[in-house]
């Protein structure tokens, strides 16, 4: 079970003070992280965010990211994820907001200013497997002249 939910179970928390602890919750691990953000940021709730090495994030002005808690009625009260592999960068523009969603950088995404992404997106940079069904079933494919597979 999830620590914040007993907490807040056995404080009867209201669900509004949680979202609002969340938002300064959140600035402190985005800075802790190394994340460029523009004023008024506000993710409701919280947030999973995994920058491994050399990762980068920068999120301009009036950004809003709402993170399960029943805030939007349109999702399915997930928590939002935020994952930026070696090297990789996301990059969201001004006035964006996004409900419950999951960003997958392998190397880059750009979200531009104005943009609002729906309930449960997924956005990803890559398809998370290698296309060969052989390699991911842990089969080596033969070669025959010329390097060809078959």
């Amino acid at each position: 079970m999830n620590k914040f939910f007993l907490i807040r179970k056995c404080f009867r928390i209201p669900p509004r003070l949680l979202k609002y602890f969340f938002i300064r919750w959140n600035r402190l691990v985005f800075r802790l992280n190394g994340v460029a953000f523009g004023r008024n940021m506000r993710i409701f709730n919280r947030l999973y965010l995994l920058m491994l090495e050399n990762s980068r994030l920068r999120i301009g002005d009036n950004f809003t990211f709402s993170s399960g808690g029943g805030i939007n009625p349109l999702y399915r009260n997930m928590r939002g994820k935020i994952y930026i592999d070696r090297n990789a960068e996301i990059l969201i523009g001004d006035n964006t907001g996004i409900s419950s969603s999951c960003l997958w950088a392998k190397e880059k995404i750009v979200i531009g200013s104005g943009v609002n992404i729906g309930g449960d997106c997924i956005i990803m940079d890559t398809d998370a497997h290698n296309l060969d069904w052989r390699v991911r079933a842990g089969i080596e494919p033969d070669r025959i002249r010329g390097g060809v597979y078959i």
